[in-house]
């Protein structure tokens, strides 16, 4: 780290790739309180797992200059979390993304939507987590079957081979399997998640940052697609029959 931050960015940004990075809560301890004792001047950040955080975990982190972390919630509906294997709960995903927001550290949460078995009623419950947690930022991603994962693995030969690598990707647009698996009427609920992570952003940069600065950032982030209608000042969400 020493190293690095002789040759940072004069912000001295420096992001640790390392997804497990929180694993160990004595490791992660240990380089907080190393990198406090050392007095590097440098501004983190992360990707952590909600299951590894506690109080303590997070005072050490914004000590040692962690200022933002990467978090995995995926889903708001406990079976499709189930079926990720994710370990987690939504109970767990509202409590730590208090405990983050409670310690100074910017949340950003990923969201993934389009996953095998999704349903109106599952993505309600990913619109009704969103709205409910104290997130700062969301990351919206749409599921796409790739090489190697069991959910690939389990899909219909035809539908596998009909994947066009080029034209779909996991950002900013509707999910792939929505089209080939005749639910392009669920992408209704994918607008609403977007247009929920697009305002979470506004507010979130309205909270910590001057106004005339956010009104540049916010022409340069590329939360928004831009196929996006205009957001509204409240998005009903009704499941329909």
């Amino acid at each position: 780290l020493e190293s690095l931050a002789a040759q940072a960015s004069p912000t001295g940004d420096i992001y640790f790739t390392d997804g497990t990075l929180t694993y160990s809560k004595p490791y992660i301890l240990d380089l907080c309180q190393e990198i406090v004792k050392r007095k590097l001047e440098l501004r983190l950040g992360c990707t952590a797992r909600f299951d590894n955080l506690d109080v303590e975990v997070l005072d050490a982190m914004k000590a040692a200059g962690f200022a933002a972390l990467y978090l995995g919630a995926e889903s708001g509906d406990p079976i499709t979390l189930k079926r990720m294997h994710k370990g987690i709960t939504v109970e767990l995903i509202e409590e730590k993304c208090t405990l983050v927001r409670r310690s100074g550290i910017i949340s950003l949460v990923s969201i993934l939507v389009g996953v095998p078995g999704e349903t109106e009623e599952s993505l309600v419950k990913t619109i009704e987590m969103m709205k409910r947690v104290p997130a700062d930022l969301y990351d919206v991603n749409t599921f796409l079957p790739l090489p190697g994962c069991s959910w690939y693995d389990e899909m219909d030969e035809s539908v596998r081979g009909g994947v066009d690598w080029v034209d779909h990707c996991y950002k900013g647009g509707h999910p792939y399997l929505f089209r080939v698996e005749n639910k392009t009427h669920l992408n209704h609920y994918v607008d609403t998640i977007y247009r929920l992570a697009d305002r979470r952003q506004y507010a979130t940069m309205a909270r910590l940052i001057p106004r005339e600065v956010a009104r540049v950032l916010a022409k340069r982030l590329p939360f928004r697609r831009r196929s996006d209608p205009p957001l509204a000042r409240d998005d009903k969400v009704a499941v329909r029959g």
